[in-house]
């Protein structure tokens, strides 16, 4: 099971710095970037899938305009974080979940994010 698009978000905020992120029940997870000083929480951007934003991510990465045509938000993001040295390990349970509870290893995520 790939990681969610969410998992990835609050990945990309915490390897980018991003503090007292929250995901309220509105489901826009909000946070402070790193050189935010002030007192409210704003919307992470949502790098997995705004192309706009993922792009920025990797913008620094030597491709070629053909290889950036090709990839998607979701792919440009997992680009990004496997440049900063994580990867998405599956767990065994394979969806989070071992007869209907959550799973004990992966606390119901299907997964973790390793550093290698």
């Amino acid at each position: 099971m790939n990681p969610t698009p969410e998992q990835i978000q609050r990945k990309i905020a915490e390897v980018q710095g991003w503090t007292d992120i929250i995901i309220p029940l509105d489901g826009y997870p909000r946070g402070k970037p790193p050189d935010h000083k002030g007192g409210i929480r704003i919307p992470l951007p949502n790098w997995p899938t705004d192309r706009d934003e993922s792009y920025k991510l990797i913008a620094n990465i030597n491709f070629t305009p053909f290889d950036y045509e090709v990839m998607s938000a979701y792919d440009e993001s997992l680009l990004y974080l496997e440049t900063e040295g994580w990867r998405w390990v599956e767990c065994n349970c394979k969806s989070g979940k071992t007869q209907d509870l959550l799973c004990p290893d992966c606390n119901g995520e299907g997964g973790e994010w390793v550093k290698v």
